[in-house]
């Protein structure tokens, strides 16, 4: 038996101690649950990730909302278990963005640049993924690369403000 996202995720919220009311959203409970016990949601993710009891686009909401909260306590060996079980889920561009986030957490600057290659490719207008590949390429020291990454993620939101920061930061080195 496949289960409801928002059932399971109500489940889990009791199991944590969230106080949210039963008709809140999934990703409500999955948030209350991360924020008060993210140990135990990732023990009782987990176990319900392995059941077999839960449909794929829970797993994928299980998935990201893990890989988010292990990227919030700095964990990024996790974050990036996490985001591998998303990406075989359902591969979207934000799976590959936050597997991109946790490599690079890693200091794998090269492997998050593919990560954030595989986003772009599928939402060609990602700024978050842009700046994010920016900032990678600047890490392996390729400022031309970075500077188009920057410049891009402004082209397709002018107010952008990592971006442009970077970008003056790195006008400010020439």
């Amino acid at each position: 038996m496949v289960y409801k996202a928002r059932t399971i995720a109500y489940v889990m919220s009791l199991i944590a101690g969230c106080a949210l009311p039963a008709g809140a959203s999934a990703q409500e409970y999955i948030a209350c649950v991360n924020e008060q016990n993210p140990r135990q949601a990732q023990r009782v993710c987990l176990q319900f990730l392995n059941s077999g009891k839960a449909g794929e686009a829970m797993k994928l909401t299980i998935s990201e909302k893990l890989t988010w909260a292990a990227l919030q306590q700095r964990d990024y060996s996790t974050s990036l278990l996490w985001s591998e079980k998303a990406i075989a889920a359902r591969p979207s561009a934000s799976t590959y963005y936050l597997a991109g986030q946790a490599l690079a957490g890693l200091h794998k600057f090269d492997e998050a640049v593919k990560m954030y290659d595989a986003a772009i490719k599928i939402a060609p207008k990602y700024v978050l993924a842009f700046h994010k590949r920016g900032e990678a390429y600047l890490e392996l020291d390729d400022k031309g690369r970075a500077r188009e990454d920057f410049e891009t993620a402004l082209s397709f939101d002018a107010g952008y403000k990592p971006s442009r920061i970077a970008l003056m930061r790195l006008n400010q080195k020439n």
